[in-house]
């Protein structure tokens, strides 16, 4: 982890406000971002390597 890289995960759309279980509460994508020339942009290596690290859809289809 650096000051120049953010991680964001995505959870499923729950419907109306409740309490969520524990087994329940799993992430649907997840995204990288990199901090460069004062913006955060998408790092699109970074998505793909760990949503398939972390059994997730990448959420940005197929990349090569």
């Amino acid at each position: 982890m650096d000051r120049v890289t953010a991680y964001v995960l995505l959870l499923p759309e729950f419907g109306e406000e409740r309490i969520v279980a524990e087994s329940d509460w799993t992430p649907s994508h997840l995204l990288a971002f990199v901090y460069e020339s004062r913006e955060w942009l998408v790092d699109l290596g970074r998505t793909s390597e760990l949503s398939v690290a972390a059994e997730l859809p990448n959420p940005l289809g197929v990349t090569r």
